[in-house]
């Protein structure tokens, strides 16, 4: 039986054995009943989710559909023995939910996040994950067992650690996400008996901003089985190194679609090297490579790796093979596909010149090729002139 559907089948098994307490009920701050634990959605059968929230991009399209049925912040501050584990659950007021909100969309949409598989003998195959009675002290577990590693490693920085079960688009899932303190600033006041003082103290362990870019994260879709990880390299014994997916989750972890997209411009760089006599004024690889990615995918966001190579090299049969060979040894098959986040795409709509003196001028990458617009001139010093067509004063 393929990993996935073993994984698949334990987790449903988990799903049909859990059961809905009647007693699960709290009272949001609309002052609305509602169900609350991990699978309080089965038991709901209103029309509508009370503390639902369907999150939108900037231009109002859909993004996903957020429910958070309860969470839990611990403390991890490395800079005291112990961790601080909560007793209780957070209180989802509409400032918290927004918080809470805003880091679960932005990690869900990261082209940072990347695929991983439970490795035999994993502690998060056997945690109570699914099991609305036993969240609290499952996750006062795991904030254990993540402080310990980042006891061991005093590269990982402190942060608090918050857990959530949550529906995700209607699909349950338990999140975690590891918010890294950042440091500021603050005013304090004194209230003396004569006089009051102001003064400019440095907080030490202050959250990121709601939508920031946070720490380590790990999405679990406990209907599929389907892990996720957001994570970053840390000094792990001498060396830069994951630690997040190997360590703590015990999971083995493919590359992220940004990894991969990387990977992507770096075998088409050095394609274009082989194969273009070293020439990077008309076939910048990332020039070449954003042009097919704007063109091809369009609204997608997503292709698969050969039909990009398709596009890149459809007339040299040797740039193909090649580019697939170099992928190959960076473990990203023809098969597979790549996904650019909507901000990625945006982003690479427009190159920009730079000049040394300071000049910036962005080109539409429609523009880029075409030589219509504009046309780049090899001088005999070695230098490249930019000719700007059709001006109109």
């Amino acid at each position: 039986m393929p990993n996935e559907e073993r994984r698949r089948r334990f987790f449903m098994k988990r799903l049909s054995n859990s059961s809905c307490p009647d007693a699960g009920i709290r009272r949001n701050s609309r002052k609305s009943a509602r169900p609350v634990g991990f699978f309080a959605q089965m038991c709901y059968t209103g029309s509508a989710r009370p503390g639902g929230r369907t999150l939108h991009n900037k231009d109002g399209t859909h993004t996903m559909n957020l429910h958070i049925k309860q969470a839990v912040l611990h403390v991890l501050d490395t800079s005291i023995d112990t961790p601080v584990l909560s007793d209780a659950c957070l209180e989802l007021s509409a400032d918290v939910y927004e918080f809470l909100s805003q880091h679960v969309e932005r990690a869900a949409a990261s082209d940072e996040r990347k695929a991983c598989e439970f490795q035999e003998g994993s502690p998060f195959l056997t945690y109570p994950l699914h099991d609305l009675e036993q969240f609290l002290p499952t996750t006062r577990e795991i904030a254990l067992r993540l402080f310990q590693y980042m006891r061991i490693y005093p590269d990982i920085p402190a942060a608090d650690v918050l857990m959530m079960q949550a529906e995700i688009d209607e699909q349950p899932h338990f999140v975690l996400l590891k918010l890294n303190y950042k440091e500021s600033y603050i005013h304090f006041l004194q209230n003396g008996e004569e006089e009051k003082r102001t003064s400019i103290v440095r907080q030490r362990t202050v959250l990121p901003a709601p939508g920031g870019k946070g720490g380590e994260t790990f999405l679990l879709n406990m209907a599929t089985g389907g892990v996720q990880v957001i994570e970053k390299k840390f000094d792990i014994d001498g060396k830069k190194d994951f630690y997040f997916s190997s360590r703590f989750l015990e999971c083995a972890a493919a590359l992220s679609e940004k990894q991969k997209f990387q990977e992507i411009k770096k075998a088409a760089e050095s394609v274009n090297e082989l194969f273009g006599g070293g020439d990077k004024l008309d076939k910048k690889a990332e020039t070449r490579v954003a042009a097919v990615l704007c063109d091809y995918m369009g609204d997608a966001q997503e292709a698969r790796v050969e039909s990009l190579c398709e596009e890149l090299y459809s007339d040299n049969p040797a740039a193909k093979e090649e580019f697939t060979r170099i992928l190959r040894e960076k473990h990203v098959e023809p098969q597979d596909t790549v996904q650019v986040a909507p901000a990625t795409v945006r982003r690479m709509e427009k190159q920009s010149i730079r000049t040394p003196d300071g000049v910036e001028i962005k080109i539409p990458i429609s523009l880029y090729e075409s030589g219509d617009a504009v046309e780049f001139i090899n001088n005999p010093d070695g230098t490249i002139s930019l000719l700007i067509k059709n001006i109109e004063l």
